[in-house]
């Protein structure tokens, strides 16, 4: 444990606060929330004393297809909602920082090819670059993970 003087405590406490308050946070959080609370369901069945091999199969089964329903678009945008409610209770404007942070955000230049068009170029909302960059890497990485963990050939083993 580190002894903290009370400027090094309000140093830490300020860039504490600082980043519970970031859109970003509050957005994964809650897009989060939901997969973490699915997977330790599953987790907690499986570390039971006493469990059944077909339903250990089965509840794997649905939690797979469960975190394949939660990469949607649709699951992101009510995660989105949720946050904005969330950053509600603590007095933080989610719908307006997003805002501020896309208005803000300076366009990267990108390098030019001979058949570029620069006027077809896609510039991508902050929610939207989370999404990709934060969210389906994390989702996908858990999905890869659960099929090379309990591969469907394990179901042979029910009858034991």
């Amino acid at each position: 444990m580190k002894n903290f003087t009370d400027g090094n405590a309000r140093a830490a406490a300020s860039g504490y606060l600082t980043t519970i308050r970031s859109p970003s946070f509050l957005v994964l959080l809650t897009a989060f929330k939901k997969v973490l609370s699915t997977v330790n369901t599953v987790s907690e069945y499986l570390q039971k004393k006493c469990i059944d091999i077909g339903a250990a199969m089965q509840e794997i089964a649905i939690l797979k297809t469960e975190i394949r329903r939660l990469r949607s678009d649709a699951h992101w945008k009510a995660s989105i909602e949720e946050a904005e409610t969330l950053a509600a209770t603590i007095n933080v404007n989610l719908r307006a920082t997003i805002d501020e942070k896309d208005e803000t955000t300076r366009e990267r230049k990108k390098p030019r090819r001979i058949d570029d068009n620069p006027t077809s170029q896609v510039r991508l909302k902050y929610t939207d670059t989370l999404k990709i960059q934060d969210f389906y890497p994390v989702m996908d990485k858990i999905i890869s993970e659960l099929d090379e963990r309990f591969p469907l050939v394990l179901g042979g083993f029910q009858y034991l």
